[in-house]
């Protein structure tokens, strides 16, 4: 119960900690995603596209977490978002209000 499951996209924060797991080749929906900041789309992109490797560790509940302003996002098992598997958080840029994201509907998929 002292540990919480942490999502970055940036090696340099990992440096202190032991990454549990990497995962290559998720899938963003309702937003594009460079490793920075969450983006809305452009008028003609996809229905998805692929997020950079996410790094996951475990820390401390106590431990600053690795962005000061970001949101969780539901990490489902398909496109279908029938079964979510965790939470993963993706840096805002300063000022990005949550709502404005969760209202786009953005969630994150296992890529086939």
């Amino acid at each position: 119960d002292n540990l919480q499951l942490v999502t970055t996209f940036d090696q340099g924060y990992n440096a202190g900690h032991q990454v549990s797991m990497a995962i290559s080749g998720l899938q963003i929906q309702g937003a594009s995603f460079t490793g920075k900041r969450l983006d809305h789309l452009a008028a003609d992109a996809g229905s998805a596209s692929t997020c950079p490797p996410a790094l996951f560790s475990w820390i401390q509940k106590r431990q600053p977490l690795p962005y000061p302003n970001y949101l969780s996002l539901p990490l489902y098992r398909t496109e279908e978002r029938a079964r979510v598997l965790f939470e993963v958080q993706l840096p805002l840029a300063p000022g990005d209000e949550k709502a404005d994201w969760v209202l786009a509907g953005v969630a994150l998929f296992i890529g086939a």
